[in-house]
């Protein structure tokens, strides 16, 4: 009679086993998935509210006028499964001056207006206007307020929020 009860025992484990593996074989995506979305939701809100606070304080800094600076700490990190690819803040000559673009992994690119009013912001390389493009993690981004380039084409230098990266 034991005999058989070992029997049954060596058919049995072989048969919970598959049973298992092929219960985890249909969750686990799933459960991934999930939290693979919720990452990517969580990780691009994160940046929006981070890139909202940057623009803020660059219509703060627009606002107080010519001369008028400050260092503004922002965290563009990656999320757990999802990446940041990289933040362009301003633009080039043929684009929109008052914008930030955003890039994370696996979708395409956004972009953040800053208007009323609309400023002209832009990084200065080599007396060249263009956007200041960082990647994820924490930076602390220098803004000021200058005057110089016809952003609007009127035939007279603006006023535009110049930013660099401090670290």
């Amino acid at each position: 009679m034991s005999i058989l009860r070992d029997e049954a025992g060596v058919e049995g484990i072989p048969l919970k086993l598959i049973i298992v593996l092929v219960i985890m074989a249909i969750t686990v995506p799933v459960a991934w998935k999930g939290l693979e979305s919720y990452d990517r939701s969580q990780t691009e809100t994160n940046l929006v509210l981070e890139i909202d606070f940057l623009a803020a304080n660059i219509k703060q800094v627009y606002l107080n006028g010519m001369g008028n600076a400050r260092d503004v700490e922002v965290d563009f990190s990656d999320g757990f499964v999802t990446s940041v690819e990289r933040i362009e803040i301003g633009d080039s000559e043929e684009g929109v001056w008052s914008s930030i673009r955003y890039k994370m992994a696996h979708k395409n690119s956004q972009f953040v207006l800053i208007k009323n009013p609309n400023i002209p912001i832009a990084h200065v390389s080599q007396e060249d206007a263009e956007p200041l493009v960082v990647g994820p993690g924490r930076h602390t981004i220098h803004l000021e307020t200058k005057k110089g380039y016809d952003f609007d084409s009127d035939g007279t230098e603006d006023l535009y929020v110049e930013v660099s990266r401090v670290t």
